[in-house]
């Protein structure tokens, strides 16, 4: 026992003689820093949508119950983030497609094409979100080597698309529903650092618009714990949720998509 703890307080000093787990050596506050983060995320799909037309109410079908949708698949995605004295810019790109092909056990109807008990379909969903934000750090207290806090607020935006794709047999329609927009978010993050190794990490963008006929609605959170194995060089762990809520009846066609993908992801984080 006494090894491993000696082991651990090994590790942990590798990094001492930099600026601390938020900067790299002979960089502080008022200095710049660039990182880039790659993750391997185990993404599951929730959620549910309803699609119709001006003669036809479209069916509520849920992803994962009526059409074996959402099974746990590894996403890759992309962080980059540069950060000049207080002020910190992130850009981050994701997306992920389910598929499914099975045989339904309840009748529904999507995008004006009834299914029927017992039909074989084909459904496939398509996410993408991506964004830029600018967050300024409010609070930046403590030290690296024994405890360090960081409390950041901002503002951002988001690139929000979904795709929802119901076939029935190899020879039917190919109902296709799809809407993507643009929203402003706004940001809060906070971090704490100890034995100048060590970050427990969360952030959280956010926002709700509906005007008349349309309703947008999206959460993007994330808590993770990194461990810095040199003092550019951390891994990490974490459990992130994208909550995206989409509605539109204006026109003859409308419809109304309720999505979260989450899981936990792993990741490699690089600093320069």
């Amino acid at each position: 026992m006494l090894t491993r703890i000696c082991l651990a307080l090994a590790l942990c000093a590798v990094p001492a003689f930099a600026g601390g787990i938020f900067d790299l050596d002979g960089k502080s506050i008022d200095d710049y820093l660039i990182k880039v983060e790659g993750r391997a995320w185990l993404a599951r799909l929730e959620g549910s949508a309803e699609v119709g037309t001006e003669d036809i109410d479209g069916s509520k079908i849920d992803w994962h119950d009526d059409l074996d949708l959402g099974n746990d698949k590894i996403a890759v995605e992309g962080l980059a983030q540069v950060r000049f004295k207080r002020l910190r810019v992130e850009a981050r790109y994701f997306q992920q497609e389910y598929e499914s092909s099975q045989v339904v056990s309840d009748s529904f109807t999507y995008n004006g094409t009834k299914y029927n008990t017992f039909d074989d379909v084909d459904s496939e969903v398509t996410v993408r979100s991506g964004g830029v934000d600018a967050e300024f750090m409010l609070i930046d207290v403590g030290e690296a080597k024994k405890a360090g806090f960081r409390l950041g607020l901002g503002v951002g935006g988001r690139y929000l698309y979904a795709e929802g794709a119901v076939k029935k047999d190899p020879n039917g329609p190919r109902e296709r529903v799809d809407s993507d927009t643009v929203i402003p978010v706004a940001r809060a993050s906070a971090s704490f650092g100890f034995l100048n190794c060590i970050s427990l990490e969360a952030d959280a963008e956010a926002m709700y618009i509906r005007y008349r006929e349309i309703r947008t609605g999206f959460l993007d959170a994330t808590v993770q714990a990194k461990f810095y194995l040199f003092q550019n060089v951390a891994i990490g762990a974490g459990y992130r949720y994208i909550g995206i809520d989409l509605e539109d009846r204006r026109g003859d066609d409308h419809f109304d998509i309720e999505m979260a993908v989450q899981g936990f992801f792993a990741e490699v984080t690089i600093q320069f």
